[in-house]
């Protein structure tokens, strides 16, 4: 397997474990939208990008790149929330945050196979 193919997801795996790992006391107390869960929202968002950028790097090694891109990055959601729980400072694992990892990975294969895929337009990822 080529792990340069991998280059995009790395560096956003990356930005993730960061804003997930910092110690609780640098996050801003006060929301910077008033908008509810909005946690969830971020969380829903980072697993889709994510999603998108290694869907493509298994489409060059496997026909298996949807179920692939679906375990790594559930089990690496997973693994966060533990860290969060065990290790982060400040910090805590919550499976709500889980589920809307989730989500995120579940609509960016939708999005992916419906938008991307059919349309041949990803170059741009």
């Amino acid at each position: 397997m080529k792990i340069v193919y991998f280059w995009k997801p790395g560096i956003w795996l990356l930005i993730i474990c960061y804003l997930s790992l910092i110690p609780g006391d640098g996050l801003p107390s006060v929301p910077i939208f008033n908008i509810p869960h909005f946690d969830k929202i971020v969380h829903l968002g980072f697993y889709f990008i994510f999603t998108i950028l290694i869907i493509k790097p298994f489409l060059k090694i496997t026909k298996w790149n949807y179920f692939f891109a679906l375990v790594i990055a559930t089990l690496l959601s997973g693994c966060i929330e533990i860290l969060q729980e065990k290790v982060a400072v400040l910090r805590h694992g919550d499976l709500n945050d889980f589920l809307a990892n989730f989500a995120g990975i579940i609509l960016a294969i939708i999005f992916y196979r419906i938008f991307i895929s059919e349309k041949k337009i990803e170059q741009f990822f």
